[in-house]
């Protein structure tokens, strides 16, 4: 009996590349991290607008919900 889970091929297909040989080099990872600060500064701008806070979950300085959040 087979007790793999079928993954989504395109997941699959995002999984082999991430953990292929590495790929890109210096200018890759410079994108990447403009990349990373470019949505980093988005998230933060879109707490300042109502309709964004609205759809967040309650969250505290102490630690997250019990059981987690939802994904």
């Amino acid at each position: 009996m087979n007790d793999r889970t079928s993954y989504d091929p395109l997941l699959a297909a995002v999984a082999r590349y991430a953990l292929g040989p590495e790929v890109g080099g210096e200018e890759a990872i410079r994108n990447a991290r403009m990349s990373f600060a470019d949505a980093l500064g988005c998230a933060l701008r879109a707490l300042e607008l109502p309709a964004c806070r609205r759809v967040l979950p309650p969250w505290s300085v102490v630690g997250a919900p019990a059981g987690g959040l939802p994904v």
